[in-house]
């Protein structure tokens, strides 16, 4: 009778404490990258598409939540984008 009224005392005791501390939460951090800027093509800053698309190339980037970025994500929408290769 005296072991079951201590376990019952120790278990009571224990569940009091667990209620008592402060809950753990979780944060979980996705790093993307750095957000890549968008643009629109400009014949005045680029030149003549027909002459100068040998100086593009295409790359692969993903837009999430309004923002472009160079690695992929869950729900990512994937985008295909030519860029600019200086000094060729």
């Amino acid at each position: 009778m005296r072991f079951i009224r201590t376990l019952a005392l120790a278990t009571l005791a224990i569940t009091f404490v667990a209620d008592c501390a402060p809950a753990q939460q979780i944060g979980l951090s996705i790093t993307l990258g750095p957000p890549r800027v968008v643009t629109v093509y400009e014949a005045e800053d680029y030149g003549p598409w027909r002459t100068s698309y040998m100086r593009w190339e295409p790359v692969r980037l993903y837009f999430v939540d309004g923002v472009y970025y160079e690695r992929p994500a869950r729900g990512a929408r994937v985008v295909s984008y030519a860029t600019w290769r200086f000094g060729t």
